[in-house]
């Protein structure tokens, strides 16, 4: 998109059942972040690369109007944009704490925003579990990360 470009929104229904984790760790950040994050996505990506993010954008957008988390957790998974920012170390840890909390049973796992914190959509009562075992991680690294377990906001369920 190129400044000035129009985005159009439209309400999506559903949504209801769906419980995130937020993981954020407290790091120091870039000046102007957002920028910062944009700058490490390539340019150009493999028509596979496309296909499947295409699939997967599908697969969330498909499963938060038919209200079913399992499934939507697998439309999380972003291998352009989140690698990118992962292996340039701005979302520290992101791949050992997504690994881990899928182990524990987490739907899905991605980066919030430009990061660095990153959000899980798991159970509500799997939530205890896994924040602990996240905390674990980051304390063992000499990271101090806040964790919060959470829902859709009311007026924000039923926007894309």
């Amino acid at each position: 998109m190129s400044p000035g470009d129009r985005v159009r929104v439209h309400r999506i229904l559903g949504g209801d059942a769906f419980r995130f984790l937020l993981a954020i760790p407290e790091i120091e950040t870039p000046e102007k972040k957002t920028g910062v994050a944009r700058s490490v996505i390539p340019r150009q990506i493999s028509l596979r690369d496309h296909v499947i993010s295409s699939s997967n954008l599908a697969k969330l957008i498909y499963r938060i109007t038919t209200n079913n988390p399992a499934v939507a957790g697998e439309g999380m998974v972003d291998q352009i944009v989140e690698n990118a920012r992962a292996s340039a170390g701005l979302i520290p840890l992101y791949r050992e704490i997504g690994k881990k909390a899928l182990e524990l049973g987490a739907y899905g796992v991605c980066v919030s925003g430009a990061g660095p914190s990153i959000l899980m959509l798991a159970n509500e009562d799997l939530h205890d579990k896994i924040g602990k075992e996240i905390q674990v991680i980051y304390s063992s690294r000499g990271i101090k990360a806040k964790i919060i377990s959470t829902r859709p906001a009311e007026g924000a369920k039923n926007i894309a």
